[in-house]
């Protein structure tokens, strides 16, 4: 629920940037490099097979969810508390920037993986601050558009995100592109193996440069102007512990809020869909299609001009016809690119070209509707929880939706990485191991359902409802529920407002 009744234009477009820069480490880190860096790494030091180097990857990325499970809630409960989120999103996506930027340091799984494993859980408290900044900058109305055009404009830095990945790979050329497929081969009348090789994954420019376009994108965010709550000096342990106590308050009453604990479940399903999505659909076109790197990148570009044109109108949609049915849309559009990437996944013999035919129109469809969606699923959830959460939850509501999402994608992770493990040795024994993913993304298609499903059951609360919660929040000085309940334990009363 909004806190403000105008929304600021210019606000909102600084504010978007940093849709725009972490998007960049999306795209280069999370989606193109650290699964195949790490598929690379375990054959190549490790004499590990390719499903399982895949197997070990999603397992100690599962595993690492538990960290991001365990702080962001307590991020959310200390940010209610503070009254601010700007100075948490940039203070954390420091750690972020200098974790991504090490990877290279040295092709060792456990070193490579500590460090993605700081840049991720950092990148996601990150994003769950930013999200919550959103009711202070944006009226009820522009809730949805606001979070639309941001997660839109977000998307234009994958074109440069995507230049600069063709540059490292034309400027490190002579290693030869990375691979991590040890059954890699091109059929267009000849047929040839490519060794798995690093390429310019194994070169520190390539992670460096990554973080400082993501700092450049983010510049403009720092000039953000978001409502706060009046100025107060409180000392860490006390900042600390009230956060405890806020967020075990939300554990206690989530459930009594049957809507968003609904939602929180539904969407625990189909935003893991969107994030195993974004993690996977590269290595689905490199190692499912037979596409090499730098085609697989390039073929991304269209996708990316339609989701930039796509996803602000989902935005608006969820303000028009509501985030619910705005969900199933989303929805529609996974379930239809999903089921056309398996069909030409088992049926393209890993020989597809971009050329017209129909098993590269369907590898095509899929790229678009899995490419939109996972950008639109995000946009979908963040109107959902702003809709449903009272403004001095808004902090421990986003937090304890990255909690069941992060759970959910521990499980789809592991399962992702068990099924690779399981059928990989049976199709390759067949000579075709790429079938595999087929299986894979069927099982996304399963997870979707399940999601949508539960979702159907939330219902919204009402305008005038949402338009009480939030003149009271701001009568009250925009306290926190904990606050509130120690006032009143002590039979104290705050006149302060907010500014």
């Amino acid at each position: 629920m909004s806190i403000v009744k105008k929304t600021n234009k210019k606000n909102i477009f600084l504010f978007s940037f940093f849709d725009v820069a972490n998007t960049v480490y999306s795209q280069i880190i999370q989606s193109t490099i650290i699964l195949r860096y790490i598929q690379i790494i375990g054959q190549k030091e490790y004499g590990m097979t390719y499903d399982g180097a895949t197997l070990f990857f999603t397992t100690v990325q599962a595993l690492s969810q538990i960290l991001v499970i365990a702080l962001i809630p307590l991020f959310g409960a200390m940010m209610d508390r503070m009254g601010k989120r700007k100075p948490w999103v940039i203070s954390i996506t420091a750690l972020t920037l200098i974790t991504s930027s090490l990877l290279w340091i040295k092709k060792d799984l456990i070193v490579v993986m500590t460090l993605f494993i700081l840049a991720n859980l950092s990148y996601w408290a990150a994003l769950s601050a930013y999200d919550a900044m959103i009711p202070t900058l944006a009226a009820e109305k522009d809730i949805g558009k606001t979070s639309g055009f941001a997660m839109g404009l977000g998307w234009v830095s994958i074109i440069p995100a995507i230049g600069l990945l063709l540059l490292m790979n034309s400027i490190y050329s002579p290693l030869g592109e990375p691979n991590a497929d040890p059954t890699a081969h091109v059929v267009n009348g000849n047929t040839w193996f490519r060794p798995v090789n690093y390429g310019y994954y194994g070169e520190w420019l390539t992670y460096v440069a990554a973080a400082v376009l993501f700092l450049l994108f983010m510049i403009p965010f720092f000039f953000t102007k978001e409502k706060t709550r009046p100025k107060e000096q409180m000392k860490f342990k006390h900042l600390l512990r009230d956060s405890f106590g806020q967020l075990y308050r939300t554990f206690r009453d989530i459930k009594q809020h049957k809507n968003m604990f609904l939602f929180i479940i539904g969407f625990f399903f189909i935003v893991d869909v969107a994030n195993t999505a974004n993690l996977i659909i590269l290595n689905v076109l490199r190692d499912g299609i037979g596409f090499p790197e730098s085609q697989s990148l390039i073929l991304e570009l269209p996708v990316v001009v339609l989701a930039i044109i796509i996803i602000p109108i989902i935005g608006w949609l969820g303000d028009k016809i509501g985030p619910k049915i705005t969900a199933y849309i989303v929805g529609g559009l996974y379930l239809v690119g999903m089921t056309c990437g398996a069909f030409a996944i088992w049926f393209g013999e890993k020989s597809i070209v971009p050329e017209f035919s129909l098993m590269f129109v369907l590898t095509f469809i899929m790229m678009i509707s899995v490419g939109v969606g996972i950008g639109a699923t995000w946009v979908v959830q963040r109107v959902m929880i702003l809709k449903l959460a009272p403004p001095g939850k808004v902090g421990e509501y986003v937090g304890f939706s990255y909690i069941t999402g992060r759970l959910n994608a521990s499980v789809a992770f592991l399962i992702w990485g068990g099924l690779i493990a399981l059928f990989y040795n049976h199709f390759e024994a067949q000579g075709k191991p790429w079938r595999t993913f087929s299986i894979a993304l069927l099982f996304l298609i399963v997870l979707l359902i399940i999601g949508l499903i539960i979702t159907y059951f939330v219902k919204l609360p009402s305008d005038e409802t949402r338009k009480k919660w939030a003149e009271e929040y701001l009568e009250q000085g925009m306290k926190t529920q904990t606050e509130l309940e120690t006032a009143e334990s002590l039979g104290t009363v705050s006149d302060s407002k907010p500014t």
